[in-house]
């Protein structure tokens, strides 16, 4: 186990992590958001989501349990990269993700998917565990997407300006 880090949780941490614990893989303790990029390929955007993954800390957290006490635990090759899923029209990727947003996630921590859409362009589903959140928001990952997308230099980035890959 030297590869795991223990984090502690604060009230609103433990409360999520007990919710899970009691309803394990359920929708309940998620967020998440559809997003249509209209001049993105799937490839780039996928190459981007990845990156993103890489770069955020919280997405190598894991939900865990040490000595009966609830923790968070890094472990950063449990990370989950993008999944392409096929082409579909803008409705059918309304209707995609309003059906992913009540299914359970099954205990991870965040999922990503990514298609092409028949009116040109991409989309993106995102949900995540609030727990994710608590320490790096929504709208800074959708941002940091964009950045990375755009070339920019990303908020808070200790490196030069980031690209897409």
């Amino acid at each position: 186990m030297s590869d795991l880090k223990r984090y502690e949780l604060n009230r609103s941490e433990y409360g999520i992590y007990m919710n899970e614990r009691a309803f394990r893989g359920t929708a309940i303790n998620t967020v998440g958001f559809l997003l249509r990029l209209p001049s993105v390929s799937v490839e780039e955007l996928c190459a981007v989501i990845d990156r993103v993954i890489e770069e955020i800390p919280p997405f190598g957290l894991m939900l865990s349990e040490q000595g009966g006490e609830p923790c968070l635990v890094r472990k950063d090759e449990a990370r989950e990269k993008c999944r392409k899923m096929g082409t579909m029209s803008a409705e059918d990727a309304a209707a995609e993700w309003d059906d992913l947003s009540v299914r359970p996630m099954g205990g991870k921590m965040y999922e990503f998917r990514a298609g092409a859409l028949t009116e040109g362009g991409s989309y993106l589903i995102a949900r995540f565990h609030h727990i994710i959140l608590d320490g790096y928001d929504n709208h800074r990952i959708i941002q940091r997407i964009l950045d990375l997308r755009s070339g920019r230099k990303a908020e808070g980035s200790t490196e030069g300006t980031a690209t897409a890959a």
